[in-house]
This record gives structure tokens, C-alpha cells and sequence, in this order.
């Protein structure tokens, strides 16, 4: 198998900083897309491709054959007490149906790798380039993937609010990059509805899915329904920006009326939903709650545009 990203294909004439890319891709090394990331800083174009091609793949076969494989999410907003989200136990017996569900909304002959449970969102924002592109080997029919360790920091939600998750699957074709289906209203209602049934057994918790996307565009729609729910469950009434370590990443602090001040703490990263995602993030907010006292040195291109 060799799997290959889409500036390979020799038709294309990409833009200059576009080698980086490909020796990442190639190389497998987080601290080069990170340092390209860096590099790449207010630039529109270069943050939306490093987006797009960290979470696709194409590979062949010896017969010759080619696949185009993607990165797709389903975001899953829960409420009440009890987490389903990351609930193996309940996992198993739904994700037959949620695997039906979403062949019957994709794209006929559209092949479906899945992965296991409706994982938290504070997983996945510890996802680094690395760790999305061995979820794309997985999918390779013989291909060996190594393992990555991801560290993560679960958000220290108030009692019984809303969380987000995602069911993450694998979509694939051998005729070109999917495309999605366009909007229809009966359609992706019969598919929320059937995910939903599928854990309906717990009365002490309920899941409400979305229909699913491309990963970056997954991630931001989740992110602003949650942010949407939780403002609904208990009014976000301030937020900031600071710095973050990962030189991709904004990390966003909110104020939440809990009966007295509260301080959720998330981070979003931009090699997963683009520039482009982290200012319609910010831009969500903002349509929200007032921003409090900014320290957002480093990250003035997500900010200087809302």
C-alpha cells in the first residue's frame, strides 16, 4: 500500500510552501507540521489545505486500484446526569444501528470504517497532526499503525451540563473524493433519529446528534452547538484567549453563572478546523457573551477579524 496525499498528484501545481507540507505528510513528524503551522501564521490559504490534506488520504494497491479516503465526525451534544458519551458499554449494542444509519445517508458503494464509542471532545482537541493521520492508516487494508500517546485534560464541567462528543468514522471511495449529500430535511432527520433511538434505553441521559462532515468542518459545528447548549443550561456571561503551549492552539476560558462565578477552561486547534474555524468559533462567542480582558499575544490573526 502507499499511501499518498493529494499534492502528489503531478496535474497539480501547488503553491510554494506546499513541499513542507508534502515532507510532513511523508515524514510523519508532528514537529514539522507544527513548525509549518508556525510558519504559516495569518495565512488563510496554508492553514485551510494543511486542514484539509492532514485529514485525507489516498492509497493504492498493487492491481493498481485507488482509494480516497477522509476523516468524517458526527458531533453528539448529551444532556442530563448520566454520560453516555465514551460509555463503551453502551456503545456496542447502538453502533450497528449508527453504522446502518449513516450507510444508508452516505453516498451509494461508500465504504465505512468505524471507530469505537462517541468520544469526548477533550480527546480529540489532544489530537495532534500525528495521531489524525494514523486514524486514516487504520483504515488501510495490511497497513501496521503505530501506536501514539495523546495526553489529555478533561473539562471540569458544572453537574448534569450539556457535553460533546463524536462518532468518527473512516468514508472512502474508489471514484474520487466523496460528496456529500446536500441538505434535506427528511432525510438527515430519519438520520438523527435513528442514532438517537439507538440510545434510547437511558432515560438518564439523552444524546442529540448532528449530521456528520468533514472532520474540520464536524469539529467547528460541534464546538458552536455546544457552546449554543451550554449558554441555554447555565448563561456563559464572559470569555477570554490565552496562550496555549501548541503553538496552533487558542485556548478559550469562559465565565458561566452557576450561582456564583464558574471558569470552564477548552482549547480548539487550528491543524484541525483552520484559521478560518477558530475565528467563526471566537465569532459564536461573541455573539454570546462580552469578552473579558484579552491576552491573546500570539493569536492575533483569530482575533483581529471579529
Amino acid at each position: 500500500m502507499n499511501p499518498t496525499n493529494y499534492y502528489d498528484d503531478p496535474t497539480e501545481r501547488p503553491p510554494a510552501w506546499a513541499s513542507a507540507l508534502r515532507e510532513a505528510l511523508r515524514e510523519e513528524d508532528d514537529e514539522r507540521y507544527l513548525d509549518l503551522i508556525r510558519k504559516t501564521r495569518g495565512n488563510a490559504e496554508a492553514s485551510a489545505v494543511i486542514t484539509n490534506e492532514l485529514a485525507r488520504i489516498v492509497y493504492g494497491t498493487a492491481r493498481g486500484d485507488r482509494t480516497f479516503a477522509e476523516l468524517m465526525m458526527m458531533p453528539v451534544i448529551q444532556h442530563g446526569a448520566r454520560s453516555l458519551i465514551e460509555d463503551d458499554h453502551k456503545w456496542q449494542p447502538a453502533h450497528l444501528v449508527i453504522e446502518d444509519a449513516l450507510r444508508q445517508w452516505m453516498p451509494p458503494t461508500t465504504r465505512l470504517v468505524m471507530f469505537q464509542s462517541v468520544l469526548g471532545y477533550h480527546h480529540i482537541a489532544a489530537w495532534s497532526p500525528v495521531v489524525i493521520r494514523r486514524h486514516l492508516h487504520s483504515s488501510i487494508p495490511g497497513y501496521r499503525v503505530g501506536r501514539v500517546s495523546v495526553i489529555d485534560q478533561p473539562l471540569d464541567l458544572p453537574p448534569d451540563a450539556p457535553r460533546l462528543g463524536f462518532v468518527r468514522f473512516i468514508a472512502s471511495s474508489t471514484t474520487g473524493w466523496l460528496e456529500l449529500p446536500p441538505p434535506d430535511v427528511a432525510r438527515d432527520t430519519a438520520l438523527r433519529e435513528q442514532c438517537e433511538f439507538a440510545f434510547q434505553a437511558s432515560r438518564e441521559a439523552q444524546l442529540r446528534f448532528h449530521t456528520p462532515q468533514r472532520a474540520q468542518f464536524a469539529l467547528r459545528k460541534g464546538v458552536m452547538a455546544w457552546l449554543t447548549a451550554l449558554h441555554d443550561f447555565s448563561p456563559i456571561t464572559g470569555w477570554m484567549t490565552s496562550l496555549d503551549p501548541n503553538p496552533d492552539a487558542v485556548r478559550i476560558s469562559l465565565r458561566l453563572d452557576v450561582g456564583q462565578d464558574f471558569y470552564l477552561q477548552f482549547v480548539v486547534r487550528a491543524h484541525q478546523i483552520s484559521d478560518d474555524g477558530v475565528t467563526a468559533i471566537l465569532q459564536h462567542l461573541a455573539g454570546i457573551a462580552p469578552a473579558l480582558d484579552r491576552e491573546t499575544r500570539g493569536h492575533e490573526s483569530f482575533n483581529t477579524r471579529h
